[in-house]
């Protein structure tokens, strides 16, 4: 079993290996998100579909152009988990 570079234990009990595994996951799926049309959220703002708030630099898509209605990556096809 791989060992993580940082402190030597299974990379699958090492919170780095598994953060640096998320990150990768989250760029992604912002990628995949980005290919479909979505940008980055300027400022925050609150997903029209859930609820949620989100924060600048969330990936969101406009479902009303001109009136400020976003949904965020949490509502994304095939939603982000991490």
């Amino acid at each position: 079993m791989p060992r993580c570079e940082c402190c030597e234990l299974l990379e699958s009990s090492c919170g780095k290996a598994k953060q640096a595994q998320l990150d990768k996951e989250l760029k992604d799926y912002r990628t995949k998100l980005r290919q479909r049309g979505w940008f980055v959220a300027q400022w925050p703002g609150v997903c029209d579909r859930c609820g949620e708030d989100f924060d600048a630099g969330t990936m969101i898509q406009a479902i009303r152009y001109g009136q400020g209605r976003y949904v965020g990556e949490c509502c994304g096809p095939g939603g982000y988990d991490g």
